[in-house]
């Protein structure tokens, strides 16, 4: 397992990565200001920018082609390519 350090001493990743999660799940939509908002909206935007775009570079086409050789459950999209597959293929 990971470590990190912090101002408390060293942390175990699985520590860090569940109190970001409760954090996040527990905070109210109102909590989050407009600032965060945008942000969070132009990061989203972005990287979906970024994904369209990049889905069709040969790279990228060679491994949905893999992918979808490969068949399997449709957990997830895999975007840009107009199939689904497992979710853990999906995301490469």
């Amino acid at each position: 397992m990971g470590l990190i350090r912090a101002h408390s001493g060293t942390i175990p990743f699985v520590n860090v990565t569940q109190r970001l999660a409760e954090f996040v799940a527990c905070m109210s939509p109102e909590a989050i200001g407009p600032e965060a908002r945008e942000q969070a909206k132009r990061a989203f935007l972005d990287t979906l920018g970024v994904t369209l775009a990049g889905c069709r570079e040969e790279a990228a086409l060679r491994v949905a082609g893999m992918v979808r050789e490969q068949g399997g459950s449709d957990d997830a999209t895999v975007i840009g390519s107009g199939f689904r597959a497992p979710a853990s293929q999906a995301a490469l």
